[in-house]
């Protein structure tokens, strides 16, 4: 039998992702910084690379539905200025909804809880993704935005996959122990 011993260290890989890359620009750049002043420009050209990685994302994302996108869209346009504590930026996206769909279906989930689905597209995200008899139990405190949330589902074909409880989350999870049913994925 012949033993060879391997190195320790495995050489470094260059960055290729936007993410990679601006972690090693940055840990670069915090090593110059001390020594240099040409720091700056190399920050604003961090800046602007970090400012794309959302758009970069999205682009190499499969497309979302467009009854996600008519949520996406709805949420956006709604006017949230009447809480403060709601903002269109508390939706989900395309993004974390397609690896919530993905989740599903690697778990091969049948029945999900989104707590706190805000106008719900993690929920409907995860209902697509679900065989016709799966189920997503989502819960909002907030009656209004439930409301506006099952307005969207209603009009989505994975929308009848959806049951929604209003109030508290401790006070649903409490109820949802009782029932003993578990639950394949939890968001």
């Amino acid at each position: 039998m012949t033993v060879v011993e391997l190195p320790s260290r495995r050489p470094s890989l260059r960055p290729v992702t936007p993410v990679g890359i601006l972690a090693a620009r940055l840990s670069e750049l915090a090593g110059r910084a001390a020594d240099s002043l040409d720091w700056k420009a190399e920050l604003a050209d961090l800046a602007a690379l970090a400012a794309g990685i959302e758009a970069y994302s999205s682009a190499h994302t499969s497309p979302e539905s467009p009854a996600l996108a008519a949520l996406a869209r709805r949420t956006r346009d709604q006017d949230w200025s009447m809480s403060a504590t709601l903002e269109p930026e508390m939706v989900s996206g395309h993004v974390e909804g397609q690896l919530l769909k993905m989740l599903v279906h690697v778990t091969g989930a049948r029945r999900v809880l989104d707590v706190g689905m805000f106008t719900g597209y993690s929920a409907l995200a995860m209902a697509e993704e679900l065989p016709p008899d799966g189920t997503v139990i989502a819960c909002e405190i907030d009656p209004d935005v439930a409301a506006f949330a099952v307005g969207n589902f209603a009009t989505a074909p994975a929308g009848d996959r959806i049951e929604v409880l209003i109030g508290p989350a401790a006070q649903a999870l409490a109820q949802l122990a009782a029932d003993d049913d578990p639950f394949d994925l939890i968001f």
